[in-house]
């Protein structure tokens, strides 16, 4: 432990002062923030590609259920067209069956 000063070199160290002089020591804040602007453009570009990726599949799953849909439609306006004959024909029996009582 260095007596002159009563501080600990360790402690000096943590707070920005060198053991010797007890100065303070010209620390430059260009590194911590060059790499944190580094981490943020990093982490923005992860996120693009990522993005881009995912639109890139979600289209590609789009366009291979076109045809399905379609199909889908085409059945359903059949469905709904046999639908609509079955049911006239059940008027007309329904109507038929009526008449002569």
């Amino acid at each position: 432990m260095n007596t002159a000063n009563n501080t600990n070199p360790r402690e000096a160290r943590a707070f920005g002062r060198t053991a010797s002089t007890g100065a303070e020591a010209p620390y430059s804040p260009f590194l911590p923030l060059a790499v944190l602007t580094l981490a943020v453009v990093a982490w923005f570009g992860y996120q693009t590609v990522q993005l881009v990726a995912e639109r890139t599949a979600q289209h590609k799953a789009i366009g291979d259920q076109e045809q399905v849909v379609q199909n889908a439609a085409k059945m359903r306006a059949q469905l709904d067209a046999l639908a609509a004959e079955t049911q006239a024909t059940r008027r007309s029996g329904q109507s038929q069956r009526q008449a002569p009582g």
